[in-house]
C-alpha cells in the first residue's frame, strides 16, 4: 500500500466522527432553540397542566398540515358531527310538538268530560 493510500484510510474515520460531532451539536442547538421558543410561548406549562389535551391538539395539526383536511374521511366525520349536532334540536321540537299534541287531546277530553257532566245534571 501506498504512503497516501494509509493516510486516507485514517482520515476516513476521523471526517466521520468530525461530521458526527458536527450533527450533535446542531441538533443541541436546534433542540435548545425549540424549548426557548416553548418555553417562551408557555407550551411548557401547558404540556404539564394537560398533556393528553397538548397530544390531541399536536395530532389535529399534524392531520391538518398532512392534508387531511380535505379527506373523504373528514368530509365523512364533518357530516357525522352535523347529524350529531341536529339531534338535540329536532329532539326539543319533536317534543314541543308531542306536548302540544297531548295538550289538545287532554283539552278535548276535558271539554267532553264537562260538557257530558252538565247534560247529566240538566236531566
Amino acid at each position: 500500500m501506498s504512503e497516501t493510500t494509509r493516510m486516507m484510510e485514517g482520515a476516513v474515520p476521523l471526517a466521520g466522527q468530525e461530521v458526527a460531532e458536527g450533527l450533535r451539536d446542531l441538533a443541541s442547538n436546534a433542540n435548545d432553540a425549540l424549548n426557548g421558543a416553548a418555553d417562551a410561548v408557555g407550551l411548557t406549562e401547558k404540556v404539564q397542566e394537560n398533556p393528553y389535551g397538548m397530544v390531541a391538539a399536536a395530532l389535529g395539526a399534524g392531520y391538518i398540515a398532512g392534508g387531511g383536511l380535505f379527506s373523504p374521511l373528514t368530509m365523512r366525520l364533518i357530516k357525522l358531527g352535523l347529524k350529531a349536532a341536529t339531534i338535540p334540536m329536532v329532539q326539543e321540537r319533536l317534543f314541543s310538538i308531542a306536548e302540544s299534541v297531548i295538550d289538545g287531546a287532554l283539552e278535548q277530553s276535558r271539554k267532553i268530560t264537562t260538557t257530558d257532566s252538565e247534560e247529566d245534571d240538566t236531566q
